[in-house]
C-alpha cells in the first residue's frame, strides 16, 4: 500500500480531508512534516496513475496535489516545486488520456510546470527534470499551434538549460541536448545544433560510466532508448 509510505499523523490529516471535502489551512501549514508526506503522497498516486489505466489513481493525485499547491508552507521550502510539477504532468496525463481539451487547459498544465521550475533550487538534481518536462509540454502544446514563436522559442531554450543543468541526471540532460539539438535544426540554427550535439557527446561517458558493468552500461543505453541519438549526435558533432 502507498498509505504505508507515510506517516500515521499525514494520512489521518488526509483521510479526514477527503471525507469532509474541505482543509484546515492551519493543518498543513502548521505542520510541515504533514505538508511534505502530502506532497509524496500525491506523487506516489501520479506515478501509480502512469502506469495504470484506471482513472481512480489520477483523480486521486489531482485532488491531493490541487489541496497541497494551495497551502505550500513558502516558497523557500526547498520542496515547495514539487506539487505545481506533479500536478502539472498530471493535468497533461489526463488531457493526452481523454484526448480532448482546448489550448487553454493545456496551458494551465504549462503554468504549473513553470512554477515548478521557477521555485526549483539550484543546484539540484529534480530541477532538470522540471526543466525537461517544462519543455516535453511546451513541445506537445507547440504541435497544436505551430505557428506561436513564442512557444518554440520556449522550447528551445528550455531543452537548452536543462542540457547545462549539471547537476541533472546525465540521461535526462542528454534527451534534452538532442532535442535542442532537433528543435535548432527546424530552425536552420546551425551554430545552437552542433552546440547542442557536442554537449550531448560529453555526456555518454557519464551514460555509460566506467563503474558500471559492461552489462549494465548497455542496459543503462537500451533503456534509455539512447543508442540512435548516440549515433546521430556523434556523427553531427564531429
Amino acid at each position: 500500500s502507498h498509505d504505508s509510505m507515510f506517516s500515521d499523523r499525514a494520512l489521518a490529516i488526509f483521510q479526514m480531508y477527503d471525507e469532509r471535502g474541505s482543509f484546515d489551512k492551519n493543518d498543513l501549514i502548521s505542520n510541515n512534516s504533514a505538508w511534505v508526506a502530502m506532497t509524496n503522497y500525491g506523487q506516489a498516486l501520479r506515478l501509480r496513475a502512469e502506469i495504470d489505466e484506471d482513472e481512480t489513481f489520477l483523480v486521486r493525485a489531482i485532488s491531493v496535489l490541487s489541496r497541497t499547491v494551495n497551502f505550500t508552507p513558502s516558497v523557500d521550502h526547498p520542496q515547495s516545486f514539487l506539487p505545481f510539477h506533479h500536478l502539472g504532468m498530471c493535468f497533461f496525463l489526463q488531457l493526452q488520456r481523454r484526448k480532448c481539451g482546448c489550448q487553454s487547459d493545456f496551458h494551465e498544465a504549462l503554468s504549473l510546470l513553470r512554477q515548478s521550475v521557477r521555485l526549483a533550487p539550484e543546484p539540484d538534481a529534480r530541477r532538470s527534470r522540471c526543466l525537461y518536462d517544462l519543455a516535453q509540454g511546451v513541445d506537445h502544446v507547440h504541435r497544436l499551434a505551430p505557428e506561436s514563436k513564442g512557444l518554440h522559442d520556449e522550447r528551445i531554450e528550455t531543452y537548452r538549460a536543462c542540457a547545462r543543468c549539471e547537476a541533472g541526471d546525465a540521461v535526462t540532460r542528454f534527451r534534452a541536448a538532442v532535442a535542442w539539438a532537433r528543435s535548432a535544426f527546424s530552425l536552420h540554427n546551425g551554430n545552437s545544433m552542433i552546440e547542442a550535439y557536442t554537449l550531448a557527446i560529453s555526456l555518454i561517458p557519464q551514460i555509460a560510466w566506467a563503474g558500471r558493468s559492461l552489462a549494465q552500461q548497455h542496459q543503462v543505453i537500451r533503456d534509455a532508448s539512447i543508442a540512435e541519438e548516440i549515433c546521430t549526435a556523434a556523427e553531427l558533432a564531429l
